[in-house]
């Protein structure tokens, strides 16, 4: 997932990063999930500096991607030329970062007095009765001088599948809780407002407020909103700490 600051259709600033989770199993039993990081959290840990022939860590090279793009304009951010521009420093596959910040551009929204910003991501995971699930929370902010939130975004993935003697069968939807809208179906199941606009209620509640204000969160919020938001407010409170002046 990415986040982009785009002024003048040039790129200002920019943050890319990737949950990765797994649930194993075996023919005779799962195991119970253990939420990881994400690859630039878990840094030297995640490993890439070991594989032969790399040109270092996960969050290195990630890095070296992201000031590759600052400055460019949306047209000049290609894949192709950053994989010769960066072969001295970048070894991974990034084609898929170059799409998913293509797709943060196609989705930019104007936002006034932006200062810091930043995204992080919660996961969490259930196995029951072979039905195993895991569910990423990505939330992005933006804020202005006093700390206070002008820009918000919240989604979430829910990545299941059946596992049954050792066989997995798993769910075909790809799509975000965001991007499937009224496809998602909580609104025909609970007669209350779809996943979607339950989240959109969040994000014009945080607007305007800062980390302190958030303190009575689940009292304060529309009671429009019946979805569990602690796994959001999780993230919320996440990304607040890891904003970055732009």
């Amino acid at each position: 997932y990415a986040t982009v600051v785009i002024e003048e259709d040039k790129v200002k600033a920019v943050t890319i990063d990737t949950a990765q989770n797994e649930i194993k199993f075996s023919a005779t039993e799962i195991a119970e999930f253990a939420a990881k990081g994400t690859k630039k959290e878990r840094g030297e840990d995640y490993g890439m500096s070991k594989v032969p022939n790399g040109k270092g860590e996960w969050d290195k090279q990630i890095a070296a991607v992201e000031k590759y793009m600052v400055g460019k304009s949306v047209s000049e951010l290609k894949a192709d030329s950053a994989k010769s521009d960066l072969s001295s420093s970048v070894s991974m596959d990034i084609n898929g970062y170059f799409e998913v910040v293509k797709a943060a551009v196609e989705n930019a929204v104007e936002v006034k007095g932006l200062v810091e910003f930043g995204q992080t991501s919660t996961v969490s995971g259930s196995n029951k009765d072979g039905k195993v699930e895991i569910n990423t929370v990505v939330t992005a902010l933006g804020t202005d001088k006093d700390g206070k939130v002008v820009y918000s975004f919240v989604d979430e993935t829910q990545q299941a599948a059946e596992i049954t003697g050792g066989e997995v069968v798993a769910s075909e939807q790809m799509k975000t809780k965001g991007q499937q809208k009224e496809d998602y179906g909580m609104a025909k199941q609970t007669k209350k407002l779809e996943w979607y606009k339950q989240v959109e209620e969040i994000t014009k509640y945080l607007n305007g407020k800062a980390s302190a204000d958030l303190t009575s969160f689940d009292a304060d919020i529309p009671s429009s909103v019946s979805i569990y938001s602690g796994n959001i407010k999780a993230t919320i409170d996440k990304a607040f700490k890891n904003l970055t002046k732009i």
